[in-house]
C-alpha cells in the first residue's frame, strides 16, 4: 500500500491544451498525485507573452506553502514569456537572464531539496514563409532562411563547390539587416541555453533537457545542438542533459519519467515494426530516423527498450518510404496500408499494446483508426493511442500515457475514466479533427462548422470507448492549426 503520493509542480510551455491540459488530465491516471499548475491565463500564447513575474510569485508561494517534491519547469515561459515569444521578443541576453536569476533565487531559498527537470527549446527553423509563429520578416524570407541555414552548416560539415555558390546567392538574396538580427537572435538564444547548462553543472537542476522542434538533418539549430553537447562532456555532466527532437509533449514525457523515477521503476518496452525498411526513414520535421526517435522516446520518459518484452509492446504504423503531411497536403508517400493491416491483425494476439501512428504528419492514417475502432475496445489489452503533429509528439504522448498507466495499474490506483478521457481526445482531436475536418474548416473557411463536421466520428469513437460526455470545441489560438476538446 503506497503511503506517499508526489506533489508535482509544472509551468507549462504555454496556453495550447496538449501543454497545459494533458499533463493534468495525465496525471489523473494515477489517483493520489496530486498536481499545481498556474492559471491557464497567466500563461503565453501565440500573440501575448506569459506574465512571467506573476507565475514567478506563485511558483515561489507554491514552492514554500506546499510539500512538492518535483518540479517541471518550462523555462522559455520564464525566460521569454512561451515558445512563440522565444522566437520574436527583442529583449536582451541581460534582461531575460534576469528572469532565469530571479527563478534561480526562489529555488536557493527553498529548505527542502526539489527534483526539478528543466526543458528549454533550441530555437527551430520553420521551413516555411509564414509568420505567424515567427519575426515578420519570416512571411517573406522563411524558405530562404531555412536553406540558408541548412546549406551553412552543411557546408561546415562537408565544402562543396556549389552549396557553396548556393549560398553565396542566397546571402545576397536575403537582405544583410535580416540575417543579422536572424543571427543575432539565435546567438541570444544560444547564450542562454549554455547559462541553463552552467546552472545545471552547479547543482540547480536535476535533469535539462533540450527539445528540437521543427528540425532537419542540418541547419544551425544542429549546430548549436552538437555545441551545446560538447559544452556538456566539458562540464562533465553529459548524464544530467538530454537533447531530444519535440516540444509541445515534453512536459508530459517528463512527468512519466518524474513518476518513474519517484517510483523506482523503470518498465520495458518493445517496439513492434511491421515492414523492416522503416525503422530508418527520417520524419518531416526531424533530424533523426524512426528507430532512433523511439528509443530515445522511451528512455526519455523513464523506461528502456526490450527486443521482447512481457510488459508493453509498442505497435508502430509508419510511413512506406515518406511521410505525407495531412495539414499542409503534402501526399508523396507509396499508397499502401499493409502496415496498418499487419498491425489490426496483431491486436488480438498481443497482450499488452498501445499504438504509435506515425504514418502522416499531423494526423491520423484513416484506414488505420476505422479498423482500430471494429475491434472490441479491452481496457486490460489497449494503453493508449497518438497520431498528432510530428513523431516526436506522437510517441512522447502515447509512451507517457501508456506507462502512467502501467504504473497506475501496478499500484492500485489506474483511473480508468481518465485514462478513457484522454483516449476519447486523442481519437478526436488526432483523428477526427486533424486527418479530417480540419480540412473542409479551411476549405470552408468557418471554424462554426465544427460541431456538425466531428458528430459522425465522435459518435463512433464514443461508442467503441464507450464513453459518454458532452463536447465543446474551441479555437485557443484562433486558427484552426490546434483544437481545444472540452468534455
Amino acid at each position: 500500500m503506497l503511503e506517499k503520493f508526489p506533489q508535482i509542480l509544472i509551468i507549462p510551455i504555454d496556453n495550447r491544451p496538449v501543454c497545459y491540459d494533458l499533463p493534468i488530465e495525465a496525471a489523473k491516471i494515477f489517483d493520489g498525485t496530486e498536481i499545481f499548475v498556474p492559471d491557464i491565463t497567466l500563461l503565453g500564447g501565440l500573440k501575448s507573452k506569459a506574465d512571467t513575474e506573476k507565475i514567478l510569485g506563485w511558483a515561489k508561494h507554491i514552492l514554500l506553502s506546499k510539500n512538492i517534491d518535483i518540479a517541471i519547469i518550462s523555462l522559455d515561459t520564464i525566460a521569454y514569456g512561451g515558445l512563440v515569444p522565444s522566437r520574436k521578443t527583442q529583449e536582451s541576453f541581460e534582461q531575460i537572464k534576469e528572469n532565469i536569476d530571479n527563478f534561480v533565487q526562489i529555488i536557493n531559498t527553498l529548505e527542502k531539496k526539489v527534483k526539478i527537470y528543466a526543458i528549454s527549446s533550441i530555437m527551430r527553423i520553420s521551413d516555411n514563409n509564414c509568420n505567424e509563429e515567427e519575426k515578420s520578416y519570416w512571411e517573406t524570407y522563411g524558405r530562404d532562411l531555412f536553406r540558408y541555414s541548412y546549406l551553412s552548416h552543411k557546408l561546415l560539415k562537408n565544402y562543396d563547390v556549389e552549396i557553396e555558390a548556393e549560398l553565396i546567392k542566397l546571402a545576397r538574396e536575403i537582405p544583410f539587416e535580416i540575417i543579422d538580427d536572424y543571427l543575432d537572435t539565435r546567438k541570444r538564444n544560444f547564450d542562454i541555453n549554455s547559462y541553463y547548462i552552467d546552472l545545471t553543472q552547479k547543482g540547480l537542476f536535476d535533469k535539462l533537457i533540450f527539445s528540437q522542434d521543427d528540425t532537419a538533418e542540418f541547419g544551425f539549430n544542429v549546430e548549436e545542438k552538437e555545441l551545446l553537447q560538447i559544452q556538456a562532456i566539458k562540464e562533465q555532466i553529459v548524464d544530467k542533459v538530454i537533447i531530444k527532437t519535440g516540444a509541445d509533449e515534453m512536459i508530459l514525457s517528463l512527468l512519466c519519467r518524474s513518476l518513474m523515477e519517484y517510483f523506482n521503476e523503470k518498465p520495458e518496452i518493445q517496439p513492434i515494426y511491421f515492414k523492416d525498411d522503416v525503422k530508418k526513414i527520417i520524419p518531416r520535421y526531424e533530424d533523426k530516423n524512426i528507430e532512433t526517435s523511439i528509443k530515445e522516446t522511451i528512455e526519455l520518459c523513464g523506461a528502456k527498450e526490450s527486443k521482447n518484452s512481457d510488459t508493453l509492446k509498442l505497435l508502430v504504423n509508419a510511413p512506406n518510404k515518406i511521410q505525407n503531411d495531412l495539414c499542409l497536403e503534402i501526399y508523396e508517400d507509396e499508397n499502401s496500408n499493409k502496415q496498418a493491416q499487419n498491425l489490426i491483425e496483431s491486436i488480438p494476439n498481443t497482450n499488452k499494446y498501445l499504438i504509435a501512428d506515425i504514418k502522416n504528419a499531423n494526423g491520423a492514417d484513416n484506414f488505420l483508426v476505422e479498423n482500430i475502432l471494429g475491434i472490441s475496445y479491452d481496457n486490460k489489452k489497449f494503453y493508449g493511442f497518438s497520431a498528432w503533429n510530428t513523431t516526436g509528439n506522437t510517441l512522447g504522448t502515447v509512451i507517457s500515457i501508456g506507462l502512467i498507466k502501467y504504473l497506475a495499474e501496478k499500484f492500485g490506483r489506474f483511473n480508468e475514466q481518465s485514462f478513457k478521457k484522454i483516449q476519447f481526445i486523442r481519437f478526436l482531436d488526432d483523428w477526427a479533427y486533424q486527418a479530417n475536418v480540419r480540412k473542409i474548416l479551411r476549405q470552408n473557411g468557418s471554424p462554426d462548422l465544427v460541431s456538425e463536421e466531428m458528430q459522425n466520428y465522435l459518435e463512433k469513437i464514443s461508442n467503441y470507448l464507450s464513453y459518454k460526455n458532452d463536447v465543446k470545441y474551441e479555437f485557443p489560438w484562433d486558427r484552426t492549426f490546434e483544437i481545444k476538446i472540452k468534455c
